[in-house]
């Protein structure tokens, strides 16, 4: 994270009947104001930083910019068939996921929200646009803490037009990898892995030959 700066700043020339509390900010008011700034340049920077390590599939980059306490909760993850930032960048993997950010930048509600777009091997199959969302990074002292889809804008669309498809798609034509590679109470493995490259492999050959 970077380092948080910060400075007194004057107040406001005072009135001809005199100064008041309300005319002059304080040396603490001041310090806070531009401390709570330089945090928030730090927060953006940090969250562009993460979104550019996910498009350039960098997981090292990514990996160091999450609190170490919630790597292992997933709660870095900004989607997909993963528990882990790990299994998430193992799962991008076999299936050709491809991010693209467009941008991050502070909301009126004070947290950082970035507009990022995705596409996989299955959605260029269909023939699909890259699909764009809005996701929120929270933080702690040591990074970020979770990055969250608002308000379901990316998977609103992502689960109908392309995931659903493709599940339908194993589960019609090889229900017993299906099994195995919906079972969500399981762990992210090699051969979950496997099962779905292989199955986005047969997935994009049978749209082709449509």
């Amino acid at each position: 994270m970077v380092a948080m700066t910060g400075c007194s700043s004057a107040g406001e020339e005072p009135s001809a009947g005199g100064t008041s509390s309300d005319d002059v900010a304080t040396p603490s008011e001041g310090v806070e104001s531009t401390q709570s700034t330089a945090s928030s340049e730090a927060q953006v920077e940090t969250a562009t930083a993460y979104w550019e390590a996910l498009a350039s599939d960098d997981r090292e980059v990514a990996i160091s910019l999450v609190d170490p306490a919630f790597l292992e909760s997933g709660a870095g993850d900004p989607f997909g068939r993963a528990r882990t930032l790990e299994q998430q960048f193992d799962w991008y993997d076999s299936v050709g996921w491809q991010w693209a950010l467009q941008n991050c930048a502070m909301s009126d509600a004070g947290a950082v929200e970035c507009t990022a777009s995705a596409s996989n091997a299955w959605s260029e199959a269909l023939g699909l646009e890259p699909i764009t969302g809005t996701f929120v990074a929270s933080y702690s002292d040591e990074g970020i803490r979770a990055v969250k889809d608002k308000s379901s804008s990316f998977s609103s669309q992502w689960l109908p037009m392309v995931y659903f498809v493709f599940e339908e798609w194993v589960q019609t034509n090889h229900p017993e990898d299906a099994q195995v590679m919906f079972n969500f109470g399981v762990d992210v493995n090699p051969e979950i892995l496997a099962m779905y490259q292989l199955n986005t492999e047969r997935f994009v050959e049978a749209q082709q030959g449509q």
